[in-house]
């Protein structure tokens, strides 16, 4: 092993394209997440993920949590830049890190060729670790629908209806859990106006309100900012997330905290996302693109 690692070395030096390996500032912050069922990449507001084959439905989680890394350096986004990779997986970071290890062939053939495309592309990688529960892009690498399904009780939705609405139309919903009658959703349905309110017009709507995936929810701000309305957001209350300075500059209203017991799951018993951590807290959020 010890001597193929010298070998590529010595190989791939004589193509160095005359870039240092000392680190230096990276240039594009991007988080990434594999579960057993898909991965997701997020860098700045645009997100990628997807299913994983049926060839790679097998693997361990450490092999699909570095494949994700290796899809994020191959997008055409990422090329020629200095990289900060994001990631709640140690064993990730520690190979990629150390140029590969010990522990895995399979994890040693994919770093190596993580660090060639690297080389060839003129590209570099720092890394960086974060909580599980603080990764914007868990949720949607097992599963964006498990994000739509939850909900706030309609006890609630009322309280809020009376102090910052009345609102005209739910953009993120499904038909098991929409609060209004006006309504969009992720996937067609015949009872909703729209599919996929991001790709939508919303100067028109009125006052919404939005109870987005949190990977959407820079995207979400954007949009209430480039399209000049007024909308209640729930959000988990998340200090060190990349939306968080924006939604404070943007808020109307000191946001309004959402007790435990008023979070329901999604319907048919499957676990809820927002409760699986008795850390987090939500939180709901009245923003104006005038501020």
């Amino acid at each position: 092993m010890a001597t193929q690692d010298l070998l590529w070395w010595w190989t791939n030096l004589q193509s160095w394209n005359g870039h240092t390996w000392i680190p230096r500032a990276t240039d594009m912050d991007i988080y990434t997440d594999a579960s057993n069922d898909g991965w997701g990449i997020i860098i700045d507001s645009t997100t990628w993920a997807g299913k994983w084959s049926a060839a790679q439905q097998g693997l361990h989680i450490n092999h699909k949590e570095l494949l994700t890394v290796l899809f994020t350096v191959k997008l055409p986004i990422c090329q020629g830049h200095m990289l900060n990779i994001i990631s709640n997986n140690m064993t990730t970071l520690t190979y990629i890190n150390h140029f590969g290890g010990t522990w895995s062939a399979a994890l040693m053939e994919m770093v190596t060729h993580l660090w060639k495309h690297c080389i060839v592309k003129g590209m570099q990688i720092q890394t960086t670790y974060v909580p599980s529960a603080f990764n914007p892009v868990d949720a949607p690498s097992w599963q964006l629908m498990s994000q739509l399904e939850w909900s706030i009780s309609s006890s609630f939705f009322t309280l809020l209806n009376n102090k910052w609405g009345p609102h005209h139309i739910d953009l993120f919903a499904t038909k098991r859990n929409m609060k209004l009658q006006q309504f969009m959703t992720w996937k067609h349905c015949p009872f909703a106006v729209a599919t996929d309110a991001l790709s939508q017009r919303w100067q028109s709507l009125g006052n919404v309100y939005c109870c987005p995936p949190w990977n959407l929810l820079l995207a979400v701000l954007q949009k209430i900012e480039m399209e000049q309305l007024t909308a209640t957001v729930i959000t988990p209350f998340w200090t060190s997330a990349l939306w968080f300075p924006t939604i404070q500059r943007m808020a109307i209203a000191p946001p309004l905290p959402i007790p435990h017991q008023e979070v329901l799951p999604p319907p048919g018993g499957a676990p809820n996302i927002v409760l699986k951590n008795p850390h987090w807290s939500l939180s709901t959020w009245w923003v104006s693109s005038a501020i």
